[in-house]
């Protein structure tokens, strides 16, 4: 069994640029201003405290996982 968080980009400031999936996310916390993205963070803290604690776990953002399929799929037809 795996845990797992279906999250979005909004867990970023809105309006930021050249956002990595190695940020440190307790640095935007503060700069979350709205309600859904202030849960989805919340949600990805969880499941990596989870994860830290040694349980499988696993966090997906749509928007990445989307843009990995495209440039996926871009190198498959070279």
């Amino acid at each position: 069994m795996c845990i797992v968080c279906c999250s979005t980009n909004a867990v970023f400031p809105e309006g930021l640029k050249g956002c990595t999936e190695d940020a440190n996310m307790m640095s935007y916390a503060e700069k979350l201003h709205s309600g859904y993205a202030q849960t989805k963070w919340v949600a990805e803290q969880l499941v990596l405290h989870a994860q830290h604690k040694g349980l499988p776990a696993a966090v997906y953002r749509y928007l990445a996982v989307r843009e990995l399929h495209r440039l996926v799929v871009r190198t498959d037809k070279h």
